[in-house]
């Protein structure tokens, strides 16, 4: 499987399990944030990978900030995700299963 698409299948993984959750989706490509608080999959997807980078901001009910990943796209693919914070329960369990779903492309 090439790079890009072991990019694509994680990332449309994250998206679509944090709406899922019913959380909002933010998208800061390096420079600007070009998406807040969306909760439509084909835009959030859309402005990703315009750029080396990505952070994604995710925010749960009543705006509460839940945390952020840190993407950096075309290295080996399974290691896409490169950082997130922690604190949030929800979250904490959002990014362990993420990483989770990483490690089967790693293999």
């Amino acid at each position: 499987m090439l790079v890009h698409d072991i990019e694509n299948k994680i990332l449309d993984h994250i998206v679509r399990t944090a709406l899922r959750n019913n959380w909002l989706v933010s998208v800061h490509d390096g420079e600007d944030w070009v998406l807040v608080k969306s909760k439509v999959f084909a835009d959030i997807r859309k402005d990703m990978q315009s750029t080396d980078e990505d952070c994604l901001a995710f925010r749960g009910s009543n705006d509460r900030r839940l945390g952020r990943i840190f993407l950096i796209y075309g290295n080996d693919g399974h290691d896409v995700i490169s950082n997130h914070t922690c604190g949030d329960v929800d979250f904490d369990q959002f990014t362990d299963e993420m990483n989770d779903y990483t490690t089967n492309f790693g293999n």
